[in-house]
């Protein structure tokens, strides 16, 4: 049986031209892991704690009545590691979202690198967990590597990692919510290789709290080492309107869902995982309330540099040009926004950049509207036949059935 397993992906990666030389064309074997979990219970009575059945499903989370663990290890003692730059880390970007929203100091705890020992991790879950109550929610938070046995059972990074007897399990974090936890909602996010597997762990464990989890990768999968994830699930979080898949004003548990899953797709060409226990109310669990609702859509495009073309965001454009954040660990950002001209942009598909970041503010498009659609440049007539994620079918107006197709509100006005 395999003692150890490393799961690492190969990507022939070369830094832009400001870029430093943490990536050149040499070989990178990657892989990234964020775990976050978060619970919300709510009892309806005193009198309800008293009794064996558990209370419905919370349907957000309050800053006061929270309790957040993260886990962040870009750097390990084993230096056989691919070890990540902190540059603009997203665990800690994590821990300051839920400080600013109003956590206690005393209900967070931020274990980075060198204090992620697996009894520090362990220990202090313990003393966390033992803190819940009825109506507080639980945020668990991991970054680094995780990887799976011969038995399909996952494991996550700790600094002092040799094997997996002293990894930290997904299998003992289960169990550990299974037997301290107070609360009746969990939610769990991980962004890593064999990410999944902390649904998997879930699982087998039923316990008397419903929980759901989105992450980077299902749990067979690999994951490189960019934050698209976390930037995802930071995205959600505060309330950006590219998030909010259905326009109603609110980011759901399901909107980040299939936001997660079409970043980890297109940016990264990874399959997102998602889980849930039954009876979580995945659609109506609120993260957060769109709080940019005009702001415009960044635009997924390739931009050239050297011989090469990488992905970036397309965040406005001006007199031929365009603000551009690239996509890649330790350059995604805002100190590493360039102005590109159109024609070292060009759109994912291979087409000529149409100069434009959003074709809309708009998110109140609906099925039967009829909506000006942009194709190579130039609007057409259509109608709006049907709806999905985000995404909406249409029918141009003056063409046969052959020209519908798909498109999204970068292309819709």
């Amino acid at each position: 049986m395999q003692s150890f397993a490393r799961c690492f992906r190969s990507l022939a990666f070369r830094a832009p031209g400001f870029l430093s030389s943490v990536f050149h064309s040499s070989s990178l074997f990657v892989c990234a892991v964020i775990l976050s979990f978060s619970i919300n219970v709510m009892h309806s009575s005193p009198s309800l704690a008293e009794t064996s059945e558990p209370s419905p499903p919370a349907r957000s989370w309050s800053p006061s009545r929270t309790l957040v663990f993260v886990v962040g290890v870009l750097k390990w003692q084993d230096k056989s590691y691919l070890q990540f730059t902190p540059k603009s880390r997203r665990d800690a970007q994590l821990v300051e979202f839920f400080k600013g929203k109003g956590v206690p100091e005393e209900n967070t705890v931020y274990l980075s690198d060198r204090d992620a020992t697996l009894n520090r991790v362990y220990d202090e879950l313990d003393e966390l967990l033992e803190k819940s109550k009825p109506g507080d929610t639980f945020v668990f938070y991991y970054c680094g590597h995780g990887w799976l046995d011969d038995g399909k059972n996952g494991y996550y990074a700790n600094f002092d990692v040799k094997t997996n007897d002293n990894a930290i399990s997904t299998n003992k974090i289960a169990a550990k919510f299974k037997n301290k936890f107070r609360g009746n909602t969990a939610l769990f996010f991980a962004d890593c290789c064999s990410s999944g597997s902390i649904g998997n762990a879930l699982q087998k464990q039923p316990a008397d709290f419903t929980w759901a989890m989105v992450t980077s990768v299902n749990p067979e999968g690999s994951s490189t080492s960019n934050w698209t994830f976390s930037q995802a699930l930071l995205d959600g979080l505060n309330g950006h309107k590219f998030v909010d898949t259905d326009f109603d004003g609110v980011v759901s548990f399901s909107d980040l869902q299939k936001y997660v899953t079409l970043e980890m797709k297109r940016i990264d060409n990874q399959t997102a995982g998602a889980n849930m226990a039954s009876g979580f109310p995945n659609a109506k669990y609120s993260l957060s309330k769109v709080e940019f609702p005009e702001e415009m859509i960044p635009r997924l495009v390739e931009v050239k540099w050297g011989t090469r073309w990488w992905k970036a965001k397309a965040l406005e454009t001006k007199d031929g040009q365009a603000r551009i954040r690239w996509v890649q660990i330790g350059y995604d950002t805002p100190s590493d926004e360039e102005w590109y001209s159109f024609d070292k942009i060009r759109e994912v598909g291979g087409e000529p950049f149409n100069g434009m970041v959003a074709a809309t503010t708009r998110s109140d498009f609906k099925v039967g509207d009829t909506v000006q659609v942009m194709w190579k440049g130039d609007f057409y007539d259509a109608k709006i036949l049907k709806s999905e994620n985000g995404r909406f079918f249409i029918h141009y107006i003056k063409d046969d059935d052959s020209w519908d197709e798909w498109v999204d509100l970068s292309r819709m006005k």
